[in-house]
């Protein structure tokens, strides 16, 4: 009876998990959006202007280097909130959603390395971009976050993989 109380304790706390997941897939989708855009925004709003109010034209095509990043963010977003979906269907140790789990938290590494590299890179060429030059520490601190975050989430998926072989054990020897 208690297993039961506890599968429908996860299943209620994974369906508002993967609301919020909804909406920061959404977040990261427009975020997506707005940085592969921003170039061209920019030639239309400063087409016909003599004396442009924002940095050169050259520099928004960084926008458009940067959007791998959006798109891992807006993957591994798009992974946890189908992770939280099948838990809420009642999915706590299916092979399925554990994989997705481990994608998502595989997509943040690559995030964080690939934002990590790319501000390092911006960081050597000495490239101010819209809000102003970029600081190395405050790369650095959002690589520890995403690697702790990554690998957090990755070892969550371990742990659901270890809990599934045992399962499958369990079910085996009954």
């Amino acid at each position: 009876m208690r297993n039961f109380e506890n599968k429908e304790k996860i299943m209620k706390a994974s369906g508002v998990l993967q609301f919020v997941c909804g909406w920061v897939v959404l977040g990261a989708a427009l975020k997506l959006i707005l940085n592969a855009l921003w170039p061209i925004l920019y030639l239309m709003r400063h087409h016909h202007s003599p004396a442009p109010s924002s940095p050169a034209f050259h520099d928004t095509f960084w926008f458009w280097l940067e959007l791998p990043y959006p798109v891992l963010e807006c993957l591994a977003w798009i992974n946890l909130w189908t992770f939280f979906g099948k838990l809420k269907a009642g999915f706590i140790f299916d092979a399925s959603s554990v994989s997705r789990l481990s994608t998502a938290g595989k997509y943040m590494l690559a995030g964080a390395v690939y934002l990590y590299v790319f501000e390092f890179i911006r960081y050597l060429l000495d490239i101010p971009t819209v809000n102003g030059p970029v600081q190395l520490s405050d790369t650095t601190e959002t690589l520890l976050a995403g690697l702790t975050t990554g690998l957090t989430i990755i070892l969550a998926a371990w742990l659901l993989r270890e809990g599934q072989t045992m399962e499958e054990e369990q079910k085996l020897t009954v």
